[in-house]
């Protein structure tokens, strides 16, 4: 229930690099290297875009690309003239290329699904990538193109990633496994093993069988050894084994910190990697070489450098209205905030590093209750709305929070876990005296006062799940008043005191299930909104003002007529204009992930890592970076430090927040294809059970020829066309395609079907619909 804080980022242009003072630390947060074939240049990612520069560090670091989306994963080509990137450009990851001496980036992957560099086929005519583009939520398989356009083809059919040729270019050596790539030292059946493919196709061998991760596999120069990073003892350092199979040979022996993302170099025995952010190279072929770290320093401008100003105009939550439903009151990005009731432009009350939430009114209207933890843990705290003057309420280590005023503002009741236990609490304004009301064993939380202040409705536990109870103002007579089944909480009075809101939350997805009303005494509750938290009335009863997230133009506080049937609701409009930091704001949000962890680990021994060191490791890393996905991989890695699942990072994307376009969904057909220009088309080689094309008719064999009325077959000198070009943004909507069927005796005439395309998330539940049918036959 805590305040979700989102990076807001501005964009401006920054400067090329200069060359830095031979005595200067190496720079920090650099990723993904890659040399050039002559291994006299290194390319990396760093700062959101592509760069380069001398491998001993001799000249200037020259940034290659410069855009506000995410560009990363560099890889440069056999020859050394290009460089192949994953880039965010469109809404989504796809491939572009840019000469390794600059210039402007061509695009040559356009599926709505992520696309992630792997590797360089040895002749340079094809790149291997990962992506869910055909598998679906979750999954992942490795796909080729060619350098000069067409449509992908798949390689791997088993949840391939991280893919590498041989040096025939016949080959594919890859990983395969489930658990979160971040998790250190992983012991399990998600783990990651090595397999081998041919490229053409057939059953892929698996080459390793540990319970640990294997991962990064790629080809010694002869084709003969594969070399991979895996983890001893919680650090992942560089082995090798035969193609052939046998035993695994470790070859550095680096302690406290990973070996990550590999890329060897053109020689086949030097290889570059990266490690805390510095970048590293050793010779693989000479056990006694040391690993040593490249003096690459890097100055630059800094995009949304300095002071930022913004205006936001939604993401208010935990909404209040005073006394007289004049003002609302509201928590935004760890700040109180306040704006008339109708909407309007809002008025910041607090700022500063700590994250204030839940500002609840006084009854007379001068004073705001919220709870903080400027003092490291959560704490309540009065501000006095006419002299702005803040006085903290409570001190007691363990936190205070989720509270209300009683109707003569005399007291508040709010949650508290001194006792050892989440219970709810009574604190005596005048006299600072606090009195324990609930002592269940299961959490009490959200209190709210009826308002004559004779009852205190608040959520529960103690009967499985949650509940929402009602009890008297002493903390007598609790009894149960939903029967509905899921994680019912925060409760609030209807000016009237004979009805009572809640929300439903869905834990699963930290998300509401919608708003319901029910009589203080019990009965049936009615729905008022699909979604929505944290819910109030306006004093009239006219209105139930609550905050929902209906995407990135319809985040804010919402209000719905009270009570009704399901209704949308409807924005309360809303404008502010602040001033930030962004260093600080960086260094607020990491101080922030990394006392949750401190604080919310199930081991307060933090499986034996000193906290307080990886706090000083990652912090200054994670400052310096220019957007969420730079700041979010550096979190994401002190969060594997802990070596626990379960654990990661997220936040609203720069296609949410209107900074990039969202990407075109590509509607699928639910069937595979490969070119085959000698008959005019794409044969189709598999067709999804169920899916649009098996409904329309299509079978394995036959040839298609167009698309959407787009002609597949190639123009003279050129290659066949990109499928997914043709099919962005057709899902839901009907296209012609144009087929030639498989006959005994050949191919048929061209006929034609009008076909809907699916998205990726409906082929992926037929392809589940298929699988659980298959597994009902197997066992009957």
């Amino acid at each position: 229930m805590s305040a979700i804080r989102r990076l807001w980022f501005a964009i401006f242009l920054l400067g090329l690099a200069v060359p830095a003072p031979a005595a200067s630390e190496p720079t920090q947060g650099l990723r993904y290297p890659s040399l050039t074939p002559d291994g006299k240049q290194v390319v990396f990612g760093y700062r959101g875009d592509i760069w380069i520069a001398p491998r001993d560090g001799s000249g200037p670091a020259l940034r290659l690309t410069l855009h506000e989306a995410q560009d990363t994963i560099p890889r440069v080509s056999p020859d050394g003239k290009q460089i192949v990137f994953s880039s965010r450009r469109n809404g989504n990851y796809d491939l572009f290329l840019v000469p390794v001496t600059g210039g402007e980036p061509k695009q040559i992957t356009f599926h709505s699904a992520s696309e992630i560099v792997c590797d360089w086929s040895p002749d340079g005519r094809r790149i291997l990538f990962l992506s869910q583009r055909d598998v679906g939520p979750g999954g992942l398989d490795l796909y080729e193109v060619d350098v000069a356009g067409g449509t992908p083809r798949r390689i791997t059919w088993d949840g391939g990633r991280e893919g590498a040729y041989s040096p025939d270019g016949k080959f594919v050596v890859y990983a395969r496994g489930f658990n979160d790539i971040y998790e250190d030292n992983y012991r399990g059946s998600a783990n990651y093993d090595l397999y081998l493919t041919d490229r053409e196709g057939g059953v892929p061998r698996r080459l390793t069988h540990t319970p640990g991760n294997e991962r990064y596999p790629f080809f010694s120069a002869d084709g003969k050894t594969i070399y991979f990073v895996a983890e001893e003892k919680g650090v992942a350092n560089f082995y090798s084994m035969p193609v052939s199979g046998g035993a695994r040979t470790q070859i550095t022996h680096l302690k406290g910190a990973d070996v990550q993302r590999p890329d060897l170099a053109g020689d086949g025995k030097t290889v570059v990697f990266e490690r805390v952010g510095r970048i590293h190279v050793t010779d693989l072929t000479n056990p006694k070489a040391m690993p040593r770290l490249l003096p690459l320093v890097i100055r630059s401008d800094v995009r949304n450098s300095g002071i930022v100003r913004r205006t936001i105009t939604g993401g208010g939550e935990q909404v209040d209205l005073d006394r007289n439903g004049d003002q609302a009151a509201f928590a935004l990005r760890g700040d109180i905030w306040v704006m008339p009731a109708s909407g309007g432009t809002g008025r910041r009350l607090t700022s500063g590093s700590a994250i204030d939430q839940w500002p609840r009114f006084s009854p007379d209207g001068k004073t705001l209750a919220y709870f903080s933890n400027a003092r490291g843990n959560n704490d309540l705290y009065l501000l006095d709305l006419k002299t702005g003057t803040v006085k903290q309420l409570t001190r007691n280590p363990a936190d205070d929070f989720y509270h209300c005023w009683a109707p003569d503002g005399r007291s508040l009741v709010f949650t508290s876990e001194r006792s050892g236990n989440r219970d709810l609490w009574r604190l005596d304004l005048e006299t600072g005296v606090t009195t324990q009301l609930t002592k269940n064993p299961a959490p009490d939380d959200d209190p709210a006062f009826s308002p004559d202040g004779k009852l205190i409705a608040f959520d529960s536990g103690r009967d499985g799940g949650q509940a929402i109870y009602v009890m008297n103002a002493d903390g007598s007579n609790v009894r149960r008043v939903t029967q509905q089944a899921g994680f019912l909480q925060v409760p609030r009075f209807s000016p009237d005191g004979q009805m009572i809101v809640y929300e439903s939350f869905v834990p699963t997805t930290g998300s509401s299930g919608g708003l319901f009303v029910i009589r203080t005494g019990g009965g049936p509750s009615v729905q008022i909104s699909r979604d929505g938290q944290t819910a109030c009335w306006s004093p009239s009863g006219k209105w139930i003002y609550f905050h929902a997230n209906r995407g990135p133009h319809a985040n804010g506080i919402f209000r719905v007529p009270a009570p009704r049937s399901v209704e949308p609701g409807e924005l309360v409009p809303f404008i502010g204009n602040v001033e930030v930091n962004r260093r600080r704001e960086l260094a607020d949000l990491f101080d922030e992930a990394w006392t949750r962890l401190r604080d919310g680990f199930y081991d307060p021994k933090m499986h034996g890592v000193n906290w307080n060191a990886m706090r000083k490791k990652y912090r200054d890393m994670a400052i310096d970076t220019e957007n969420k996905a730079e700041f979010q991989n550096v979190i994401r890695q002190m969060l594997a430090e802990l070596g626990a699942s379960h654990l990661g990072i997220w936040g609203g994307t720069q296609e949410e927040e209107g900074v990039l376009p969202r990407p075109k969904e590509n509607g699928l057909l639910g069937m595979e294809l490969a070119p085959t220009p000698a008959e005019g088309g794409f044969r189709i080689t598999s067709v999804l059970p169920d899916g649009p094309a098996d409904r329309s008719g299509l079978r394995v064999g036959d040839v298609v020829t167009r698309i959407a009325n787009v002609r597949l077959a190639p123009s003279r000198g050129r290659r066949p066309p990109n499928l997914d070009r043709i099919t962005a943004g057709t899902v839901g909507k009907e296209i012609p395609v144009h087929f030639k069927p498989l006959t005994p005796s050949g191919l048929g005439l061209e006929r034609s079907r009008t076909i809907t395309p699916l998205s990726l998330r409906q082929i992926y539940e037929i392809r589940y619909r298929n699988w659980v049918r298959r597994a009902e036959e197997r066992v009957k």
